[in-house]
């Protein structure tokens, strides 16, 4: 039997190598002949399989298999309550023990929340222009554009190693519904889930909404500009439509 968190990473494709597992395949690998069912016509004929062979077969399918298994940092526990509503999400110890789970990895070591620190945003934020940075606007500038590498090289280049590296490191997570009439059994209510961290680069993730860029007042004012346009063309089409629905209707009651 898998256990439920290498369930989840086999037949997810953010953590694997290669082609993600279907659940089937788990149950009974692919590698089995046909032989191994009970019910095929293979096993009528020559008996049934060996269980030994069995055996073998099924290890030697999940040795292969899950080494090629991306492993998770840690396991995030994600609390959703009775309106489906996530009230709490953390990595640490004592609340994978809350859950009734157990931690992976390097559980508590904030390891995965330091590596998409330093990967910042997925997106590329505007750049602060180099008068304003060496001129004395620099002192009322905001903190956070400063670099958190001490490295002479290009922080972007380091940015997007994080990012790559975020990409190879799926976020495991244990989504559970908090009962109050059964808090002994919390963690056999859950689920686990795989993803990516949202700054991670992957192709899997390429076109995702978390790459594109905060939306700032300019952009906004420019959608709504063009609603307003969009709207202007369309309100003499639904004013000739308004007249011809008027005109059928007196039409109809004149008859």
């Amino acid at each position: 039997m898998y256990s439920p968190e290498l369930t989840a990473l086999l037949t997810s494709t953010h953590s694997r190598t290669t082609k993600a597992l279907r659940k089937g395949s788990l149950i009974s690998p692919p590698i089995l002949p046909p032989r191994a069912g009970c019910f095929s016509e293979e096993a009528r004929l020559l008996g049934p399989f060996s269980k030994r062979r069995e055996v073998n077969l099924r290890w030697r399918y999940f040795r292969q298999e899950w080494k090629k298994v991306l492993p998770p940092l840690q396991l995030s526990v994600k609390e959703i309550s009775s309106s489906f509503e996530v009230t709490s999400q953390s990595s640490d110890t004592h609340n994978t023990a809350g859950a009734g789970v157990r931690g992976v990895g390097l559980q508590g070591g904030g390891i995965l929340e330091e590596a998409q620190n330093l990967a910042g945003p997925a997106w590329k934020p505007l750049s602060t222009p180099r008068r304003a940075r060496k001129g004395p606007v620099s002192e009322t500038l905001d903190p956070s554009d400063e670099s958190p590498f001490t490295t002479s090289l290009s922080t972007r280049w380091l940015r997007k190693r994080y990012q790559d590296l975020l990409g190879r490191v799926p976020v495991l997570t244990y989504s559970f519904k908090q009962r109050k009439d059964d808090e002994d059994n919390r963690g056999s209510a859950g689920q686990y889930e795989v993803t990516l961290a949202p700054s991670a680069m992957s192709s899997r993730i390429r076109y995702g909404a978390n790459r594109l860029p905060l939306m700032d007042e300019s952009n906004l004012l420019w959608i709504q500009l063009a609603e307003e346009i969009e709207e202007r063309k369309t309100e003499p089409i639904k004013q000739k439509q308004k007249r011809d629905r008027i005109t059928t209707q007196n039409a109809d009651g004149s008859k």
